[in-house]
């Protein structure tokens, strides 16, 4: 509970300094805005770690193959960084950036999940009457 406080009082400070900061030296808000995101970054590892655990044991009771979960962490990954990248370009006032960046992590999950798209294929396919 104490990190969902400390998560919001960085939300909180974060925005009051840009709102302030935006005015007088707009410059200054990318930066303020990425420190946010890296404070933020850093509170969550730790529960984020515990995450990866508890997956990694479920994983293990499931008799899920390893590449399996490593592929999931892969992609949460990709999503949560691009995500983060293209809210920083957005800030920045780069939309086109942002597009592309978003553009860039949809194409990583795609070819990351293609190994199982074709799995799945195969597998419907050799249940399939002939």
């Amino acid at each position: 509970m104490a990190a969902a406080f400390q998560a919001v009082g960085i939300g909180l400070i974060s925005t009051v300094l840009l709102l302030l900061l935006r005015r007088e030296r707009p410059e200054w808000g990318v930066v303020v805005a990425l420190a946010a995101g890296v404070a933020l970054l850093f509170l969550v590892l730790v529960p984020l770690g515990r995450v990866v655990g508890t997956l990694t044991q479920l994983a293990g009771l499931g008799h899920l193959q390893g590449a399996y979960l490593t592929l999931l962490l892969k992609v949460l990954g990709i999503a949560y960084l691009t995500t983060l990248a293209a809210q920083v370009a957005r800030d920045a006032g780069e939309t086109l950036v942002a597009g592309r960046v978003e553009l860039a992590g949809k194409v990583l999950i795609l070819a990351l999940a293609l190994p199982i798209i074709r799995a799945i294929t195969e597998t419907l396919i050799h249940w399939l009457p002939t």
